[in-house]
């Protein structure tokens, strides 16, 4: 095979690149991805997912998007290159050899597909960069280092940026994969509610949320992760029909009452667990709950009383950092016993729950 390429050196070792055809790149019997197996345990990547690679043929179909990362190609065998111009030249690779996909297997497969519902795509051309390195070895530790180093778009500024897309263009879900695209529809809301109770002077929360780019200081959560904790609350099938205005006002109602039953725990925030991930993902699913138990208006005076029935779990010491919860552990896993037992204690103190479609009213 001859391919139009560039060649550029790095550390002595020549790099090439080049392009082809997405029916070039469909040649599964040339072009292979070195797969581990228990009859290839030398293999370093996994199956291929069937999701990512139809999610990234409807990209490319229904969105005509476009692919400009390059794929990451090995050939084991002696590449040989003829130069024209400067880095220009003609890329020669042997006729008997194969070509490892190193990076792109599922940008391959999703081309593959969109081949067969739409031949047009057989001339969709990909960049490619190809290597040299003849040890297996060489090759798998590439698939590592890209991998394990490579960071893309920060979470936070990626939903912020999805939010405004979604806001201008609805139909933004059906043109991008669903990885790209979840939570969107909710996210953007429950991103104006952070903002709007971090800029709430009367909110415990005034100036604790840290946006992206801001420095730490004496912020206490990542936009991230309140944004993550407000989703009971924003999906929940009462409160998804509140404005922004009405969910800010509850919320900031629901933490103020909190602070005031356990008081030091907002004085020394660094002591305690309250304001911190597990604190907010627990808190925040635990409200609905409450709300049931508050009667006609929720209000902060309400709201207080009906978390002061609790027997534990609204004390400063519960939410310690020594405390119970201290030892309970930070992943999804600890927020759901922790969310648990809270109910439990709620529950307990309190008996009767109103059932409305709409609990408050401004």
């Amino acid at each position: 095979m001859e391919l139009d390429a560039f060649e550029i050196i790095q550390n002595n070792m020549p790099i090439y690149i080049t392009y082809m055809t997405a029916k070039q790149l469909s040649d599964l019997k040339r072009i292979k991805v070195d797969i581990f197996k228990k009859e290839n345990e030398e293999g370093y990547q996994r199956e291929i997912s069937n999701k990512r690679s139809e999610e990234f043929a409807k990209y490319i179909i229904n969105a005509k998007g476009i692919s400009p990362v390059s794929i990451l190609i090995n050939v084991r065998k002696k590449l040989t290159f003829e130069r024209k111009m400067g880095g220009y030249g003609k890329l020669n690779i042997p006729d008997d050899s194969y070509m490892w996909i190193v990076d792109g297997q599922h940008r391959r497969q999703g081309l593959i597909i969109a081949i067969n519902d739409r031949e047009e795509y057989e001339n969709f051309q990909i960049p490619l960069v190809i290597t040299n390195l003849t040890e297996t070895y060489e090759e798998a530790k590439q698939f590592i280092i890209i991998n394990k180093t490579q960071k893309g778009v920060r979470s936070d500024l990626a939903e912020r940026f999805l939010s405004r897309l979604f806001e201008e263009d609805e139909n933004i879900i059906n043109q991008l994969p669903s990885t790209v695209t979840r939570g969107i529809t909710w996210i953007p809301k429950a991103i104006e509610v952070s903002e709007k109770i971090n800029e709430r002077k009367d909110s415990v929360w005034y100036k604790k949320i840290r946006f992206p780019n801001e420095p730490k200081l004496t912020t206490l959560s990542s936009q991230k992760s309140f944004t993550e904790s407000l989703r009971p609350i924003i999906r929940n099938e009462i409160f998804e029909s509140y404005d922004i205005e009405e969910t800010t006002e509850l919320l900031v109602r629901y933490w103020n009452a909190i602070s005031e039953l356990c008081p030091n725990s907002f004085k020394l925030p660094q002591e305690h667990l309250i304001q911190k991930t597990i604190g907010i993902f627990t808190l925040h699913r635990l409200f609905p709950l409450v709300t049931s138990y508050c009667g006609e208006k929720i209000t902060k005076e309400r709201i207080k009383d009906v978390l002061s029935k609790m027997e534990k779990g609204m004390n400063d010491n519960y939410w310690s950092n020594n405390g119970q919860i201290g030892l309970a552990g930070t992943n999804q896993k600890a927020f759901s016993i922790i969310y648990k037992k809270l109910s439990e204690y709620l529950e307990e103190g309190n008996v009767k729950k109103i059932k409305k479609k709409r609990l408050f009213e401004l």
